[in-house]
């Protein structure tokens, strides 16, 4: 996952997210107050119903801190209405 990382980051890049299936809430997005754009992406397709509700849950743990100014989500499964 790439990132750019300090104590007062401001840009947040996190990729691959298909295999963060785990370990996306150890990145405790909610207390970051400091981060103002977020980028989040997935490579691959939702191949079963199983990974998409992993998916989803992954996009539940990496909930950031209500300062944020800008969210991107790149993910072929994310539906355009969302957005």
């Amino acid at each position: 996952m790439g990132s750019k990382h300090g104590a007062a980051c401001k840009v947040l890049k996190r990729n691959k997210l298909e295999n963060a299936k785990k370990n996306a809430a150890e990145a405790k997005l909610r207390e970051k107050e400091s981060l103002e754009k977020l980028v989040l992406e997935w490579s691959g397709d939702v191949a079963a119903p199983q990974d998409e509700e992993a998916h989803e849950r992954v996009l539940e743990d990496l909930q950031p801190h209500s300062n944020l100014k800008e969210l991107l989500v790149f993910a072929s499964w994310v539906p355009d209405f969302l957005f």
